[in-house]
């Protein structure tokens, strides 16, 4: 999909716009993918990553950890 996530960054009043794409589903569940690539900028810097074994509850903690 074309819709971005809205991430607010704790502490901070910043939110992030990322592009998250999902490739090779796992199994039936909605959440469970093999890759994800992830777009995003933040302060002027741009950022892809491409996270595979990451399960989809732990990409915005990984999206934080790399901006703080």
């Amino acid at each position: 999909t074309l819709n971005p996530t809205y991430i607010q960054i704790p502490n901070s009043p910043d939110t992030i716009e990322a592009y998250v794409y999902a490739h090779t589903k796992i199994n039936d569940d909605y959440f469970n993918y093999k890759f994800y690539d992830i777009l995003f900028d933040y302060n002027g810097n741009y950022y892809r990553i491409s996270a595979n074994n990451v399960s989809a509850r732990n990409l915005k903690r990984l999206i934080i950890e790399i901006v703080s």
